[in-house]
């Protein structure tokens, strides 16, 4: 890490799959940022945030067993999901919408997560959501080491912004997200296209067998005068440079 680049910030991040029949492409769920925030205005990302010390707390409450920062930024994904996107995902047992309302009325208004399940007799199901990529950009302007992780998206899921930092939420497949005027990140949307070609929850199960987890460092390289963001090709991802004309990169 260069030495003027201040630590990386843990984050989660969710992309709940959504798989349909005949083969055709999978929707995932995307969230339009508010565009008067100061990082990421205007761009499309998946449900997710910061892990905080909280999700920590919850992780230690389960018996899972497994890397206590990985557990936590699982708990970290779930509990963004319900705050951006009022979808409860891998809560056992799965609550219903008047719950799913409780839970993220009680997030956004600052009750831990931890206190919200216990009242309401839940708990997370981490096994249901599959560690998928972990990024750690050098160059953003706010530096996050963030872990992808995927889920399947309960029945019946809409998803609705929570009107101060999300203003929209739409499910799409990689081929239709209004991705116009540098609205995505570079790897918002590597992860993207990589789940559209995997398709199903089954097979980014099968996929981590040959590609397991591990920690991509982006760079930038000149081709033909045009600068690109590359990552290795050893990843699994169907593409590895865009132009970085082509993301948002503030």
């Amino acid at each position: 890490m260069a030495a003027d680049l201040a630590p990386a910030t843990p984050a989660a991040t969710l992309i709940l799959l959504r798989e349909r029949e005949g083969g055709a492409e999978p929707e995932v769920l995307m969230l339009e940022r508010a565009a008067h925030l100061f990082f990421a205005a205007g761009a499309w990302v998946f449900p997710g945030g910061r892990v905080d010390a909280g999700d920590h707390v919850v992780a230690a409450l389960t018996d899972h067993a497994g890397d206590p920062d990985d557990l936590a930024a699982r708990v970290a994904a779930i509990r963004e999901t319900i705050e951006e996107a009022g979808i409860a995902v891998a809560i056992d047992p799965a609550p219903d919408a008047a719950l799913t309302a409780t839970l993220r009325a009680g997030l956004l208004g600052g009750i831990p997560f931890a206190t919200l399940m216990a009242e309401h007799g839940l708990r997370p199901d981490l096994d249901a959501v599959i560690p998928f990529a972990r990024w750690r950009p050098e160059t953003a302007r706010r530096v996050f080491d963030t872990r992808f992780y995927v889920a399947a998206a309960p029945s019946g899921a809409v998803g609705e912004a929570d009107g101060g930092e999300t203003v929209r939420a739409l499910w799409t497949t990689a081929a239709d997200v209004p991705i116009g005027a540098n609205r995505i990140f570079f790897p918002t949307l590597s992860n993207l296209q990589r789940v559209a070609a995997l398709g199903s929850v089954a097979a980014v199960r099968a996929a981590l067998k040959e590609f397991p987890v591990a920690k991509i460092t982006p760079w930038q390289e000149v081709r033909d005068g045009e600068t690109w963001h590359c990552i290795p090709d050893c990843h699994g991802y169907p593409v590895t440079a865009v132009r970085t004309r082509d993301v948002q990169n503030r």
